[in-house]
């Protein structure tokens, strides 16, 4: 069993104003969306904040679902969740990095009060299309 990826199936069901998403193996693990790809992400997150704090081997199994007996507003999308990233959701974990700047940028820096942690963050962030 991979600890660190996870898939289950969720049921999107097609709303006047939207869908609403269940993942029948997780009790409890509902939300709704506006569009599908904001549903897949949603879930994601879900999925992330059920799981957060148990062991792995309780993780419950991933069942198959029958599309045949979804309804005709229902679909059935396999939802593939990579757990550190939704876990840092719930309880951000940091890491002390090394960082080697020229000195005369590190003064500069220094004198404008410019917090070099955020910097970095926000411009690694950037880097990898992170909100």
């Amino acid at each position: 069993m991979d600890k660190n990826n996870i898939t289950y199936g969720a049921i999107f069901t097609k709303e006047d104003d939207g869908y609403s998403i269940s993942v029948p193996d997780i009790d409890g693990a509902f939300t709704c969306a506006d569009s599908i790809q904001e549903g897949i992400e949603m879930v994601q997150e879900v999925i992330g904040a059920m799981l957060y704090g148990s062991k792995p081997e309780k993780y419950p199994k991933m069942s198959i679902i029958d599309k045949e007996k979804l309804e005709e507003n229902e679909e059935l999308i396999y939802i593939n969740v990579f757990l550190p990233y939704q876990f840092s959701k719930v309880k951000e974990v940091y890491k002390n990095k090394m960082l080697t700047v020229p000195v005369w940028l590190e003064m500069l820096a220094k004198e404008k009060n410019i917090n070099f942690s955020r910097v970095l963050q926000e411009g690694l962030k950037k880097e990898l299309n992170i909100k």
